[in-house]
């Protein structure tokens, strides 16, 4: 194993210490300098965090994953039923795995940032005091919005996927407008702008066009 040092320019970044006061975790995505973008459709927000692992490693890694949710669930206090995993990803130098969870149901559960590393070993990431930055979705569905995706109000699909190219967050979810399906283009670091494309789909069997079909997943060419 080489531990060379991959420390975060946070000047760079425009990251500063200090409480995320996330209310919410889901998709989440690396840059190769080891930035963790998460999605916060509660607050619709996208953070970047600096989550300080600065272990790197030539290796190959195999990790089982397999009933992850029976030591998780020791690990954070609760039952395996009060456990949502919203994104798993992988830190592009230690290889570490980063799980973003919801614990506990309903307006009071929180989210948690856990790290598993190579031996299995569990960790949380203090999101209350570490160095991050964010950008506010201004045309995130209302938390009124009476609009509906697969049972669950609009609002909670205003991210539901993020792919990180060359500077750039593409960020496929929901926005305010008559066809919420939106694909973002926000550079980072933020700076407040971004462009935003809607998504237009018609379905063929009733002959109506889909105004609430947000992209689930995608992959950037």
């Amino acid at each position: 194993m080489n531990k060379n040092s991959t420390t975060v320019d946070l000047r760079k970044y425009g990251l500063e210490t200090g409480n995320t006061q996330i209310k919410s975790v889901g998709p989440m995505v690396f840059s190769p300098q080891g930035i963790l973008f998460i999605g916060d459709n509660v607050s619709a927000s996208i953070f970047a965090i600096d989550v300080s692992d600065t272990e790197s490693s030539n290796e190959k890694h195999t990790i089982d994953l397999q009933n992850i949710d029976v030591p998780l669930a020791s690990y954070l206090g609760c039952n395996k039923a009060d456990l949502l995993v919203r994104d798993i990803a992988v830190h592009p130098t230690s290889q570490n795995i980063y799980l973003a969870i919801m614990r506990g149901t309903g307006d009071e559960s929180q989210p948690v940032l856990v790290k598993v590393q190579h031996d299995g070993a569990i960790s949380s990431v203090d999101l209350s005091h570490i160095p991050f930055s964010k950008t506010v979705l201004s045309d995130a569905p209302d938390v009124n919005d009476p609009r509906i995706v697969s049972r669950d109000p609009l609002r909670t699909v205003t991210v539901t996927d993020i792919c990180y190219v060359d500077g750039i967050l593409l960020v496929a979810g929901a926005s305010n407008e008559e066809f919420s399906s939106t694909l973002r283009r926000i550079p980072f670091p933020f700076d407040g702008t971004s462009q935003r494309n809607s998504l237009e789909i018609f379905h063929v069997s009733h002959g109506k066009y889909e105004t609430a079909a947000p992209i689930r997943t995608f992959v950037p060419l």
